[in-house]
């Protein structure tokens, strides 16, 4: 409730002062607080960018051939994966370096 309460006054400050900074602000609190609440739970993020592909946490949508990082890594994370402990609860989606 704490973060439906942050998110409906994200809202309406943002309707009364039509400030699209204090918007994004908001938001990333708000995001930040869920991440909090959700952290005794056992879920974390994890980041994928430039790490080696791992097909038990990735999911591949596409490869490119940028030169950026090493064949097989991950050029860009196009949706975060999550942990629920130890089990994965969603596969990263991921743009991969082709060789």
């Amino acid at each position: 409730l704490p973060i439906l309460d942050s998110l409906s006054e994200a809202l309406v400050q943002t309707e009364q002062a039509r400030d699209f900074d204090r918007l994004y602000q908001g938001l990333n609190m708000v995001v930040r607080k869920l991440q909090q609440e959700l952290r005794p739970l056992g879920l974390t993020g994890f980041d994928s960018a430039g790490q080696p592909f791992d097909p038990n946490r990735h999911e591949a949508i596409q490869q490119l051939k940028t030169g950026r990082v090493p064949a097989g890594s991950i050029v860009q994370e196009v949706r975060r994966g999550y942990m629920m402990g130890p089990r994965l609860l969603r596969a990263a989606l991921v743009i991969v370096e082709a060789s």
